[in-house]
C-alpha cells in the first residue's frame, strides 16, 4: 500500500528529514485517522525519500506554466524519426501511473499516425 506521496517541497523535506521509523510512524497516525485499528494489519515497510537518492531530483516532473508551454508539445514530438519520449513526466499527471500510462497512448498514436 502506497501511504503517502508529496508534491510540496516542504512536506517533502519535512518528511525526508525524519528516520525511517519515524516516517512510518507518521504515516500510519495519518492512516488510522482514516482507517482505526489500521496498525494491527501493518508489517514490513519501505521508506524512500526520493529527493535523498544518489542521481535523482525526485518522484516525478513539476512543470511551471511557462516551461510546459514552451516545452511540453516540442518534447511530445517524434525526435529523429520514430524516436519518442514516455513517461509520466510527459503527461498532464506526473508521479502517476495514468500519467505513464497516457504518455505511452499517445507515444503510440503517434507511432500509428507515422507510419500511416
Amino acid at each position: 500500500m502506497l501511504a503517502a506521496y508529496t508534491f510540496e517541497p516542504r512536506h517533502a523535506t519535512y518528511f525526508a528529514r525524519m528516520d525511517p521509523e519515524a516516517r512510518y510512524d507518521a504515516a500510519l497516525d495519518q492512516l488510522d485517522s482514516l482507517h482505526p485499528g489500521v496498525r494491527r494489519h501493518a508489517g514490513a515497510f519501505v521508506s524512500v525519500p526520493w529527493q535523498r537518492m544518489n542521481h535523482h531530483l525526485g518522484c516525478g516532473a513539476v512543470w511551471s506554466q511557462e516551461a510546459r508551454d514552451r516545452y511540453f508539445h516540442y518534447l511530445q514530438r517524434p525526435l529523429h524519426g520514430r524516436h519518442l519520449m514516455m513517461g509520466d513526466q510527459m503527461s498532464y499527471h506526473p508521479a502517476w501511473q495514468e500519467g505513464a500510462l497516457s504518455s505511452a497512448h499517445h507515444a503510440l498514436g503517434e507511432l500509428g499516425r507515422l507510419a500511416s
